[in-house]
């Protein structure tokens, strides 16, 4: 029995199978699925080929000008139908992150105005909605027992609009002047029973330098092993800067996470504050990491005038010399030669000059021993690198398209992980699989969902949709459980529509 679209059902999931029913049926030619079509369409549409065309008669059918409106107006039913308690929760897991997954601000942002009446139920509701009169009316005691700490969430607010700023800002500091706790924890972000207090939610997740500096003038501990850390994810500095005047200490890690994002501003900050520029971190040196990271000359200026050792080696035996090499990073090579004085190459393997010469399209002859772990590494570390020429080199010349390297696994995963569906085509081509380990434990599936959901185009190329079209067009099945962003997701949903027969896998 096909569905009805008399009236529109009572789920967002109930539709969206009629909706690939219908397709299904269409695709069949069953006179029923015809008939409801032309219903749906008003019999002015083509008979349809993919998901989205019905998708979007049905939007048409129920007055929404696309699929996605009606999508929104599903959402905005599901809040109206959640307990306002159980709501106000889902916001906080979106606001401060949950496990292993990322806080959502801009997602929590868009499922307050949902529900405004939240303001008027509960002292969560009201620090929520940023609404101090009604935070004053329910006069919270700072030694009450809450589900989460409100302080916390009152200091990831700020951010979330121009708007709600100033009152989110106004709320964490009458919180203050109550007398809750500057140091009391709360939430979990990234690791299961790690609570983190006031202090990482304003430099962290809302970077307030406002609500940063009022924390710490009123005794915050600015060295939580969080707040420096992730306020490293914000052009801004400004929350940085506090913290580390206040006594954060620049630990190892810290400049690795400042170099995930190529920018000297946040490693200049950090060198003025004591970071030690030869800190190791994934078997490596921030020079290694700077490099994998495509960081600009100038970031390799200022490590090198901070006392950065370019002849330390990564696990691989790599120098940060050598590794500018395989990158074909000249521009770093020239300035470590400048810094050092030296006037000659250095006596190289044959290994080495062979690897050199396939990755420069020159003639080689490959030595007779199989290549040694550091040769083989050179490929994962390029395909990160987004090196699609040199790539092709090493494969073609006979490289494993397997080949693992420790900060992420092979070099599927890198082209999953940052959304290179170029990169992801070249290594299927060669013979990578879908089911190749990340250094998670996951599979490349796994490296998509979990870019797809917290770092988007922030992951770098962050076409994520497209790498996803690859490894289905390279015949790969789609795992049984789906949990990436709605784009993903929403590209899956159609490619299983549209291939019913489709295998499945269990995600690993």
């Amino acid at each position: 029995m096909k569905p009805n679209f008399a009236k529109l059902p009572e789920s967002y999931e109930t539709l969206r199978r009629a909706a690939k029913s219908l397709l299904k049926g269409v695709r069949l030619s069953e006179s029923e699925a015809m008939e409801i079509w032309n219903q749906v369409s008003g019999g002015a549409e083509p008979t349809p080929a993919k998901l989205a065309e019905v998708q979007h008669a049905i939007a048409k059918h129920y007055g929404f000008a696309t699929w996605a409106a009606l999508k929104i107006s599903y959402l905005a039913q599901t809040a109206r139908l959640t307990p306002l308690d159980e709501w106000a929760r889902q916001i906080v897991k979106k606001l401060h992150g949950e496990g292993w997954e990322r806080p959502q601000p801009k997602r929590a942002g868009s499922m307050i105005p949902l529900r405004p009446e939240l303001a008027n139920h509960s002292p969560l509701g009201a620090v929520l909605c940023s609404d101090l009169d009604a935070l004053k009316r329910f006069n919270p005691a700072p030694d009450g027992k809450y589900e989460v700490d409100l302080l916390c969430v009152a200091c990831a607010l700020p951010g979330l609009s121009e708007e709600q700023t100033p009152r989110a800002t106004a709320c964490a500091q009458w919180l203050l002047d109550r007398g809750f706790a500057v140091n009391r924890t709360s939430g979990a972000p990234m690791f299961e029973g790690v609570p983190m207090p006031p202090l990482y939610y304003a430099a962290g997740v809302a970077n307030s330098p406002e609500l940063t500096a009022e924390l710490l003038a009123r005794g915050a501990e600015p060295n939580d092993n969080e707040s420096l850390y992730h306020s490293m994810e914000f052009a801004d500095t400004r929350c940085t800067g506090l913290l580390l005047k206040a006594g954060a200490e620049p630990f190892s890690m810290v400049i690795f996470r400042a170099l995930d994002f190529a920018d000297p501003a946040r490693i200049h900050v950090l060198l003025d504050h004591g970071a030690d520029p030869n800190a190791r971190g994934h078997d490596q040196s921030p020079m290694h990491w700077g490099l994998k990271s495509k960081c600009p000359l100038e970031v390799f200026r200022l490590l090198l005038e901070a006392g950065a050792d370019p002849t330390s080696q990564d696990g691989h035996g790599n120098s940060a010399r050598e590794l500018a090499i395989w990158l074909h990073r000249n521009d770093v090579v020239d300035l470590i030669d400048q810094h050092q004085g030296a006037s000659k190459e250095p006596t190289r393997s044959k290994e080495e000059a062979y690897v050199l010469a396939v990755m420069n399209g020159r003639p080689a002859h490959r030595p007779t021993e199989p290549l040694s772990g550091k040769a083989v590494h050179v490929l994962p570390m390029l395909a990160r690198h987004g090196d699609l020429v040199a790539v092709r080199r090493l494969l073609e010349a006979g490289w494993p398209a397997d080949a693992s390297e420790p900060s992420l696994g092979t070099a599927l995963n890198h082209a999953a992980f940052s959304g290179d569906p170029e990169m992801a085509k070249l290594l299927l081509d060669f013979g990578a699989n879908w089911a190749e380990k990340n250094a998670y434990g996951g599979d490349a599936w796994g490296s998509i969902y979990w870019a797809s959901r917290n770092l988007g185009a922030d992951a770098g190329v962050g076409r994520h949709v497209e790498v996803a079209r690859v490894f289905l067009e390279a015949g790969s099945p789609v795992p049984d459980v789906v949990d990436a962003s709605e784009e993903v997701e929403e590209f899956l949903d159609a490619w299983l529509a549209e291939h019913p027969d489709w295998p499945r896998a269990e995600l690993s």
